[in-house]
């Protein structure tokens, strides 16, 4: 990961975006030191944004599941149970 200073980002953007793009690397952009911006390639970008979307999704599913169970620890009744309460003897 290479660190560029805000002036030199500016004076060579064009050779800082080709790199990027040729080696999908990253470029921490600093102003006095401090880090203001990380610079990644739109293919980088695409594929963290497609994780970040699956784990939120599964982090979902998780939640569903653990609120499926009963303060007891055991599973809520399955869906054949439920439709059997419901049918008249």
């Amino acid at each position: 990961m290479k660190k560029i200073g805000a002036f030199e980002a500016k004076t060579h953007l064009s050779q800082i975006l080709s790199d990027i793009e040729k080696k999908e690397d990253e470029i921490i952009i600093q102003k006095r030191g401090k880090n203001v911006a990380v610079l990644i390639s739109f293919n980088e970008f695409t594929h963290l944004h497609e994780h970040q979307k699956t784990s939120q999704i599964l982090d979902g599913f998780r939640e569903i599941r653990m609120s499926q169970k009963s303060h007891s620890g055991k599973h809520a009744p399955d869906i054949k149970s439920l439709i059997d309460m419901g049918r008249k003897r």
